[in-house]
Order: structure tokens, then sequence, then C-alpha cells
């Protein structure tokens, strides 16, 4: 509930996720040791990682069905519901039925990098600064009320978005931990409105859709372009010989490179466990890993002189279609 411009919750009792995270039997857990009951409310697509978790339903739409359900199961006052990458879109009827007692977890220094793919957004930026924000949610994308938030710097070895995943993941397990410990204690929390005169909104990413290599681009950008789509991700794409390959385990280098933009995308020099690719402003790209269809990788039968090519057509379809997704994942045209 909201008293003075502060969240607080009176004899918590239940905790309802809506969404998914891997981290749900580590949140279950803690819940466990503090003497609180957990249900996860999820999405259809949403439901396929969660065959573990006993303790949950799947709703397409939160309709009177979930309503009727939210009712006969759990106390709403008593009862804190956090919203965790869920699919749905909180309308603000459904908001309203929540009691002001719906937040939800993003991973970011609010009010900047509201919306998806946050990683892959960071490491596009160079942005190095981690944050978990709690906020009340409200009828638009991230921007609710500020409850509680925390900030680190992602060590230096953080590159790919796997690594920015692995490090928000032990942030966050501690988070929420120190939120939940909170809220037990019936703290108020003071609310922080967000200032939207300096956000930021950035949209969902489709991998497949979106990874298209623009070998015109600058070598800094270039690098982050194909760290933003390593692992978990099928990888930065684009074509050799016309077939689509994709790169990974990439990094610049200035040792040897190409001096003019036409040269880039070319394959200069080759190694048992690399290939050093031209660049321009004298810097090359070093691939540890060029994947094929079948994710083998096929660096053996790279050849010297061959050149990656992506053309315009890709470049502008990525660009000119925006991916949305709802509950059943990646929405169809």
């Amino acid at each position: 509930m909201i008293k003075e411009n502060s969240f607080y919750i009176k004899q918590l009792k239940n905790v309802v996720f809506l969404g998914y995270s891997d981290l749900l039997s580590k949140f279950i857990d803690i819940n466990s040791n503090l003497k609180i009951n957990t249900f996860v409310i999820t999405s259809p697509d949403q439901n396929k990682k969660l065959e573990k978790i006993k303790k949950k339903k799947v709703f397409k739409n939160l309709n009177n069905l979930f309503r009727s359900f939210i009712k006969k199961n759990f106390d709403i006052e008593k009862t804190i519901f956090i919203s965790i990458s869920s699919r749905w879109i909180f309308k603000k009827s459904t908001i309203n039925f929540f009691k002001n007692n719906l937040i939800n977890f993003h991973s970011s220094r609010l009010p900047f990098d509201r919306g998806g793919a946050t990683f892959s957004w960071q490491i596009l930026k160079g942005d190095r600064v981690h944050s978990n924000t709690a906020h009340l949610v409200d009828e638009g994308v991230d921007t609710g009320p500020i409850i509680f938030s925390r900030n680190t710097i992602y060590p230096y070895d953080c590159k790919i978005p796997l690594d920015f995943e692995i490090y928000d993941k032990k942030q966050l397990e501690f988070f929420y931990q120190s939120l939940v410990k909170k809220i037990i204690k019936e703290e108020k929390l003071r609310l922080y409105n967000q200032n939207n005169n300096i956000s930021s909104y950035n949209p969902r990413i489709n991998s497949v859709k979106d990874s298209w290599i623009d070998w015109n681009l600058k070598p800094e950008d270039l690098i982050k372009f194909i760290n933003a789509f390593d692992e978990p991700y099928e990888g930065a794409k684009t074509l050799l010989n016309g077939k689509i390959v994709r790169l990974k385990s990439a990094q610049i280098s200035s040792a040897v490179g190409g001096g003019h933009p036409f040269m880039s995308g070319i394959i200069s020099n080759k190694d048992k466990d690399w290939i050093t690719i031209n660049l321009y402003d004298g810097k090359c790209l070093i691939v540890e890993r060029i994947l094929n269809e079948k994710n083998e990788n096929i660096l053996k039968n790279i050849k010297i002189g061959d050149r990656f090519f992506t053309d315009s057509k890709k470049l502008a379809f990525a660009k000119s279609i925006r991916s949305k997704f709802n509950t059943l994942g990646l929405k169809k045209k």
C-alpha cells in the first residue's frame, strides 16, 4: 500500500511472481526461509521454462478468470505481486485491482534504458553501470515510481550478454532478499518519481532479424555490435560466399589492419585457432568462432582473401521492421 509517499505492506504473507526468471527457484528458497508463501503466474511461452516449479498457474490474458483466481487464493493487501520479464501489458483496471502492491524488477538505472534487451543495448552504448531497480507498475513501460534500487559496476571481464546476465543474476538475488526483508520489517520505502525529461526507451531486439553486421561501421562500433549478439544469442551474422555465417568470440586488434573502408570484411590472415578480418583505420577483427547454419565452427574451412559481406536490403529490413512480443512469443505480422 502507499501512505505519505511511501510503499509498505503490513504482515506480508505471500509473494506472487508474474512472468519468468532463472532465479525463481532461488527466490522461492529465500521466501521459504523467511516463512513466506510463493506462487508463480506465467504466460504460455514462458511456462515452457518452468517445468520444475510446482505452485504455478498459466494465463494468456489477465482477464476475469485471472482476477477470480487471485481473489480466491490470496489476500491482496498482504501479498506483493512482482512482475519480472512478464509478457503482459498491465492496463489501468488491472493495476488498480492489485491495490498498489504490484511492482516490477528492471535491470537499469531508471529512467534510463526503459524497455527490453537491456544488456545488449548497454553493450552497444558502452554503459558499464549495472543497476537493479524495483518500481511500482503504472500504465507506462517501466515508468512507475521507484521503490528501491542498487547500483554497481560491471566487472572488467563482462563483454557479452551472457556475462552481463550472470552478473545480474548474482546481484538480483541479493537485491531481492534485501527488498523482501525490508518489506517484512514493514519499513516505509520512500517513492521517487522518475524524471521523464531525461528518460530513454529501448525496444525489444529480435536477434534473428536485427543481427546483420554492417561492415561499414567504425571498428569500435562493430565490435560492440558483434558482442551484443554473442552468447546466449545465435551471434551476429553476415554472408560468406553467399552463405549465412555467424561470428562469435571476437575482439579488435591494431597489430595488422586495413587502411581503407573498401578493405573491410576481407579475411587477411589465418591461424589454426582464429582468423583476422580487415577493418579500416588500421584496425582488424580477430574472430575465434565462425558458425554455419548447423552451429558448426567452420574456421578451418575459411580461406584468406574471401570477404564477409552483408547486402543493404538485409540491413534496411533489420531497421525498418520493429519486432514485438506477446504472451505467445514473437508477434507474427
